[in-house]
């Protein structure tokens, strides 16, 4: 971590794993002139650098989130990373991520197709929003499939559009026998839309 800088060392400050991550790859960049005394990663050398790779990392976490497994191709060109294949695995079921990001505006963009105990997510949440969690109970893991897009650092850019299945389940004490419908969000507006519950 001391090669990075500070937000580079936050950056990597967010993962943690038992075993290193095996990654291997390849990476192509233009330095300045040697007769050059100044040197400006972002301004000079990030325009030219492409990369292209993969890794894999067993039992792991993501701010303090655990997994089995993690692994995914990454690829980063025209400053534009890319994750297209992002596959984690849980004791309970699976999630598969499609991410990319544009590092000059800092946009990003993720297709999720999820089936894990959402409760493994409560750590990436502020009070309120954990509050939330303890209205419900699963007997199984919801499936949710969808896109969500934003900028980073700016919450208030935040959107997604998703669908969300759910089967035996408690909520505030009363039990459900199925549940499924569409979640949208955007300029801080949720709509829940296509509701079918059933008992």
């Amino acid at each position: 971590s001391h090669l990075f800088g500070t937000n580079g060392q936050k950056w990597l400050s967010q993962y943690g794993w038992e075993r290193p991550p095996k990654a291997r790859g390849e990476i192509e960049f233009t330095l300045n002139p040697w007769t050059s005394r100044e040197t400006n990663w972002k301004r000079d050398i990030e325009p030219t650098m492409s990369l292209s790779g993969s890794f894999e990392a067993q039992t792991s976490s993501f701010r303090g989130v655990p997994a089995s497994s993690a692994r995914s191709h990454l690829y980063f060109t025209n400053q534009i990373w890319r994750l297209p294949d992002l596959f984690v695995t849980r004791p309970e079921g699976t999630v598969a991520l499609d991410y990319w990001c544009e590092t000059k505006s800092q946009n990003y963009w993720w297709k999720i197709e999820s089936v894990v105990d959402p409760f493994c997510l409560k750590p990436l949440f502020g009070d309120g929003a954990q509050r939330a969690f303890d209205y419900f109970q699963f007997t199984t893991p919801p499936r949710v499939e969808g896109t969500l897009w934003g900028r980073w650092q700016a919450p208030d850019r935040t959107g997604f559009s998703s669908t969300v299945a759910v089967t035996n389940f408690i909520c505030r004490g009363e039990t459900g026998g199925e549940f499924r419908a569409g979640l949208e969000y955007t300029n801080q507006f949720l709509q829940i839309r296509d509701v079918d519950f059933r008992r």
